[in-house]
């Protein structure tokens, strides 16, 4: 399969905050990015809805398993560790995924 140009990759940051700034930063070259941060606990928290929200060429995603989503989304990078689990079933679906596992 061909690469595509990375003006028409879809990528989507996930992390726990931290690393918004790498969203951001693909935003500059990547065709669209979405960044995920969980805001999942028992008790809500709005601000942690809020992460990531409002920023030039980068949209807040709640949910990147959203099977519409999901299909749109060509790179997954999570330059936090964690979400290992997430990562290797994302490389089983065919996704691409940069992360430390």
């Amino acid at each position: 399969m061909p690469l595509k140009p990375v003006e028409d990759v879809v990528c989507c940051v996930v992390d726990y905050g931290t690393f918004i700034s790498v969203a951001e930063r693909l935003a500059e070259t990547c065709g669209k990015v979405y960044y995920h941060s969980p805001y999942e606990t028992e008790y809500q928290n709005a601000r942690a809805c809020l992460r990531g929200f409002g920023l030039d060429k980068v949209e807040r995603l709640d949910e990147f398993f959203d099977p519409d989503v999901l299909k749109k989304i060509d790179l997954f990078v999570f330059p936090d560790i964690g979400f290992g689990g997430v990562q290797r079933h994302l490389r089983d679906l065919g996704k691409a995924v940069w992360g430390h596992m």
